[in-house]
């Protein structure tokens, strides 16, 4: 589930949650309870970005997720290892499919180009 969708989408995993529940969500980016589990001066924080009207930190509390640390998506762990980047099906494949319908893939287009480029400096100073 992305993250914009668990808002409107409370409704299937509320009610299996209970006390000794605990929640492993896959999430990349600053998740709802990151600053409810934290001490500081953002500490107890609710992130209004992720959570703006706090259901999500109400229905699925900060106590009951396992933080597993920082996520890093498979294309950042193989540009980070100096491997190939899997670009053929996670960029090309898009461009295909837009091409075969008449659609214009403009972002994914320039995001393959940046990604591309990053590998070609990255293997270049390496």
């Amino acid at each position: 589930m992305k993250a914009q969708d668990w808002p409107q989408d409370l409704a299937t995993p509320t009610p299996l949650i209970g006390p000794q529940t605990a929640l492993l969500p896959p999430i990349n980016g600053v998740p709802w309870w990151y600053f409810d589990r934290r001490s500081g001066a953002l500490g107890g924080e609710r992130g209004v970005a992720a959570d703006p009207g706090g259901e999500l930190l109400a229905a699925l509390p900060a106590r009951a997720v396992i933080e597993l640390g920082a996520f890093r998506t498979s294309m950042l762990q193989d540009y980070e290892a100096g491997r190939a980047l899997e670009l053929g099906g996670l960029v090309d494949a898009v461009i295909e499919i837009g091409a075969r319908l008449g659609l214009a893939t403009p972002m994914t287009e320039a995001l393959g180009a940046f990604a591309r480029r990053a590998a070609t400096v990255r293997d270049r100073v390496t």
